[in-house]
């Protein structure tokens, strides 16, 4: 066999296996894809305010990596929309303006208005984060603080905004924007009424498990009128 034909041979084979190779990476690339999608799509049917995003990782090498991102990032939404749930349910909050409230804080409040302000800061503190975080641009600043290769990034970004995520998991930016509204008029008149009263303490009293005004029409139409903002 001459050497022409040898080197011929030889270089067929490299390319044969070449060939191989990279249609085995090809193969490995399109299946891990498809598990990290499939993965996604487990994770979008988990419950936002119970379940736990921190599941095993199913997938290998920078797939991994990008799995991991997924999920770190889901689990900081969960525990966000969490948090932000947990102050807008605050029994406290909810009784704030009740009777045993102005009978066991009252007629200072001093207790119930500290509480108030730390409690909207928390709240606003909270959702403006959550706010942030499906933000697209804040996404993908996540993404790559955690991803270096362009590829992967542009991956985990397409995972992250799947369909499936954004329809079950992710509340509309409206909703938030609108919770966060109604939170803020719920702390900002509450404190305006216990501020009212505070001031105009000698005109009321409590009786029968209602508040009274004495003889000032004025004054109760004006707490009225408070009240009325909330509900």
């Amino acid at each position: 066999m001459s050497v022409r034909k040898k080197f011929f041979l030889v270089f067929c084979f490299i390319i044969f296996d070449a060939l191989l190779l990279i249609g085995f990476l090809a193969i490995k690339d399109a299946t891990e894809i498809n598990k990290l999608k499939k993965e996604v799509d487990s994770l979008a049917k988990l419950d936002i305010m119970t379940d736990d995003f921190n599941t095993s990782i199913k997938t290998t090498g920078k797939y991994a990596d990008v799995e991991k991102v997924v999920k770190e990032y889901l689990s900081g939404y969960s525990v966000g929309v969490q948090e932000v749930s947990k102050v807008v349910s605050d029994e406290r909050l909810a009784t704030i303006l009740s009777y045993n409230n102005y009978a066991s804080d009252g007629p200072n409040f001093d207790s119930s208005l500290e509480y108030l302000t730390t409690s909207k800061e928390e709240f606003n503190n909270k959702i403006d984060v959550l706010l942030d975080s499906i933000d697209n641009s804040n996404m993908k600043k996540f993404i790559r603080k955690r991803i270096k290769e362009d590829f992967y990034r542009n991956l985990c970004y397409k995972l992250l905004t799947r369909d499936s995520i954004k329809e079950s998991l992710y509340p509309t930016k409206d909703l938030l924007m609108k919770t966060k509204v109604k939170m803020n008029n719920v702390y900002d008149i509450s404190s305006e009424v216990l501020a009212f009263l505070k001031d105009n303490q000698a005109y009321w009293y409590l009786d029968n498990n209602e508040i009274k005004f004495k003889n000032r029409e004025d004054l109760f139409n004006q707490y009225d009128e408070l009240i009325s903002k909330i509900k």
